[in-house]
């Protein structure tokens, strides 16, 4: 099972290094049930890029990937799959 998590719409994000390491023990709790995926975090704001690509580096296992993008396109790409039609919830 790969995944996106598309954070296109957050402005910011305010974390710590700490915060950072604190999630990546959190996600220790899930390599079982991710194991051999792959995970894209989407955003182009530089403030929320810079979170995620800190979570990319400092998380350092093998059972699931996860990388940090600036573009859906290249995210896609590198999950295999077709970019889905962008739709925006009526509102």
């Amino acid at each position: 099972m790969n995944g996106v998590v598309d954070l296109q719409e957050i402005e910011s994000i305010s974390a710590t290094t700490d915060g950072i390491k604190r999630a990546i023990d959190m996600a220790i709790e899930f390599e079982d049930r991710f194991r051999g995926s792959r995970w894209a975090v989407i955003s182009d704001r530089d403030s929320v890029f810079g979170i995620a690509r800190m979570y990319e580096l400092r998380r350092n296992a093998e059972s699931y990937e996860v990388r940090a993008f600036r573009e859906p396109g290249p995210a896609f790409k590198w999950l295999g799959v077709e970019q889905p039609i962008d739709k925006k919830p009526d509102g």
